[in-house]
């Protein structure tokens, strides 16, 4: 059967999207490409891994070697990060997993991971491809100001883990809100369907999970934890620390390349707070020599608790306090444990305990004041009202929370702006309404509003996003807008001063895929222009900027069943399009395929489709043989004892038909009933002999096609 096995890389980058693919949005067994995310300053990114033992890197001497050359390309300023990064890992997996310079092929074999930082890139992002490849040099890539921490986390994908958010538990720990997120980056935020293995209880504070604020179109959160407010990443919402893996990061790594973990540990998100274990605080972490099915009491003190450190990116300090959030197991404060043998499976002997990281995970409080000045001149008003807590009477809010302040001034007075210390709050200092999301850096909200007695000369722009990142240069300098403007506080804005206004022409806020383009200036000054003679009473000059969105033009992936078209033409003819253009995605099958329907930003079969791009958008179009999408959704049983008789599993999905070619464990089944939603194929006792992971997959293609083929597929555990 001469087919050629494609599967589509849903991993986007930062600033892609897609539309007109004929496969299923499914990972491969390797070659899915993994980013991490844009900006990341700190280690940002438990522990879901890869199933299959073609993923691992092979043992040398007992020991799972990944070798590496650093490229002669790669910028020499990024080679102690890089060298850091290597330190770090070798240091916490000695005799299971190390990473090895790559010198000399004859000795080494051919394979290794090429390591390439471009000195022309200062993005923060950096990216590499999931598991073993088999290839000279696998590359891991990016940018020169990767952190450690991000390193850490790209050689967290070349060893075989997926990101914490793709896990197929995730919707009982965070929800991913897909109205803030940068369209092109929804395959870093889809829960992987194949080829993965929950290794650990979810760990809100893994390397491999993505911080909230990442590729955030809007900036509001993408993610966020259940509760709210929990610290996400190793990093963010706590104090500064030294890049590594988490606890469970290490559990599952050394589960994954056969190493169980025999001993427990009891930790926190964040590190360093007090929990109590049969009875007994203790500061985290701790490990403990407890015996298999024994049971023991985790608990936390009713209460605050604190850390001491920075701001983030500062060297301002600060206190970080926290509440009780959740348990990794459970959302008791105080619960009992056993600890349970492992099951068999592959990383889960039966002489390890089952998990081996406890982690009680706190919301991030961040205190909320708020004055008037000068005294008298007005109040302060937000919404929703801050809260206390057992034990302390000052005012909280939970990080990321929303809010909304509103200064109203008294008579004689106008507001000036919302200012904020040690560090001001995102967006325009003058906007009133002001609204903001709760900052999780430990700066705080203590804010001022200030007021003056003079005129309020104010720089605008409309429309203005939340929390606004749009700006403009005022007389040469740098601001946020809405911006305020009076004599009070700036002695050269009197009546009849000049001044120049000057807004940069597109402007990017958040994401690359969303710009905004000059217009016009309420004034009907050009781009760039001087206010001649200030009037004697406040004005506002506002900057008119259209909207322009990047839509879907993905016709540079391998097509596979059909292809998708877009209409009318980019105006700007680089793919942008004006806010409120009405656009038309038309799909056309190829010989023997049907349309199967859209996804994402359009749904259902009608066929052409129309979009208001009022947004970014992301459109997919679906081919099969049929004219529903093809999908494997579950397996029945999904497991099995190793050794025991063969049997008829059961696969549900969608989009199957009596042509539907079932692969189990490497090698195609008759099925024994078709429908469109369900199959059922044999799996035999030597599928089964022993312990092992496999994977099971269904795959459609037309009669007397030689291209390839549409697939559903899912792991298969044997232990």
């Amino acid at each position: 059967m001469n087919r050629i096995r494609i599967s589509l890389l849903c991993i986007l980058s930062y600033g892609l999207i897609s539309l007109g693919i004929g496969l299923a949005c499914g990972q491969s067994l390797n070659n899915s490409r993994i980013s991490s995310s844009a900006g990341e300053s700190r280690p940002k990114p438990n522990l879901v891994s890869i199933a299959y033992n073609s993923g691992l890197w092979p043992k040398i001497n007992g020991v799972a070697t990944v070798f590496y050359k650093i490229d002669a390309a790669s910028d020499p300023n990024a080679t102690p990060s890089i060298k850091a990064a290597i330190a770090t890992f070798n240091a916490d997996f000695p005799g299971v997993v190390q990473w090895v310079l790559w010198n000399n092929p004859t000795t080494q074999g051919p394979n290794y991971v090429d390591i390439n930082l471009n000195a022309n890139d200062y993005s923060g992002q950096c990216e590499a491809l999931e598991g073993y490849e088999a290839t000279a040099g696998q590359p891991m890539t990016g940018s020169t100001k990767c952190t450690v921490g991000t390193l850490l986390h790209e050689m967290g994908h070349v060893i075989g883990l997926w990101h914490e958010q793709s896990r197929t538990d995730r919707s009982s720990f965070i929800a991913v809100n897909y109205s803030n997120m940068i369209k092109g980056s929804l395959g870093n935020f889809q829960i992987t369907p194949d080829n993965h293995e929950n290794l650990t209880l979810f760990d809100y504070a893994s390397l491999m999970e993505y911080p909230s604020f990442s590729f955030s179109r809007n900036g509001g959160p993408v993610i966020e934890s259940i509760p709210a407010g929990i610290p996400l990443g190793s990093g963010e919402g706590m104090p500064i620390v030294n890049a590594d893996y988490s606890a469970a990061d290490k559990e599952g790594i050394l589960r994954l390349y056969g190493a169980a973990p025999t001993m427990v540990t009891v930790t926190s998100n964040p590190v360093g707070l007090k929990v109590i274990v049969d009875g007994a605080v203790i500061t985290t972490p701790q490990t403990y020599s407890w015996a298999l099915k024994s049971t023991h009491t985790l608990s936390v003190a009713a209460g605050l608790q604190t850390l001491q450190g920075n701001i983030a990116n500062s060297s301002v300090a600060a206190t970080y306090y926290y509440t009780y959030g959740r348990w990794n197991d459970s959302t008791a404060q105080t619960h009992t444990i056993t600890v349970t043998p492992g099951n068999g499976q592959v990383g889960f002997p039966v002489t390890s305990p089952k998990y081996a990281t406890y982690s009680a995970n706190f919301i991030q409080l961040v205190p909320y004041t708020a004055t008037v000045y000068p005294s008298g001149a007005g109040s302060v008003t937000v919404t929703p009202a801050p809260k206390t807590y057992t034990g302390d009477a000052a005012q909280y809010f939970v990080a990321r929370q929303r809010v909304e302040l509103i200064a109203t001034a008294n008579s004689g007075w106008n507001f000036y702006e919302f200012n904020n210390g040690p560090f001001w709050l995102p967006g325009g200092l003058g906007a009133n309404p002001k609204y903001v999301y709760v900052p999780d850096t430990g700066n705080p909200i203590n804010t001022t509003a200030e007021f003056s007695n003079t005129p309020v000369y104010t720089i605008t722009a409309t429309p203005l996003t939340f929390s606004s990142n749009e700006y403009a240069y005022v007389d040469g300098g740098f601001a946020y807008l809405p911006k305020n403007f009076s004599s009070s506080y700036d002695s050269t804005w009197t009546p009849k001063s000049s001044h120049t206004l000057s807004v940069y022409s597109p402007e990017y806020p958040y994401s690359s895929n969303s710009r905004y383009v000059f217009s016009k200036w309420s004034d009907g000054g050009a781009i760039t222009h001087t206010i001649s003679s200030l009037p004697a009473t406040g004005t506002t000059y506002t900057a008119t900027l259209s909207p322009q969105y990047l839509a879907a033009t993905n016709i540079s992936y391998p097509p596979c069943g059909g292809t998708a078209t877009l209409s009318p033409a980019s105006p700007t003819s680089d793919g942008f399009y004006a806010k409120g253009q009405v656009l038309t995605y038309t799909a056309t099958p190829a010989a023997g395929w049907s349309f199967a329907g859209w996804s994402n930003d359009i749904t259902g079969a009608t066929n052409p489709a129309t979009l208001v791009a009022n947004d970014e958008t992301l459109v997919f179009a679906n081919f099969n043989t049929t004219n529903t999408p093809l999908a494997l959704t579950s397996l029945t049983p999904s497991t099995a004892l190793a050794g025991g008789n063969g049997f008829v599993m059961t696969l549900k999905g969608t989009g199957f038909t009596a042509g539907s070619l079932v692969s189990v464990n490497g090698t195609y089944r008759t099925p024994t009933f078709v429908s469109s939603t369900s199959l059922t194929v044999p799996v035999n006792a030597a599928d089964i002999a022993k312990v092992a992971n496999f994977q099971v997959f269904v795959e459609n293609f037309p009669s007397g096609w030689n291209g390839c083929a549409v697939f559903g597929s899912l792991p298969f555990f044997v232990y």
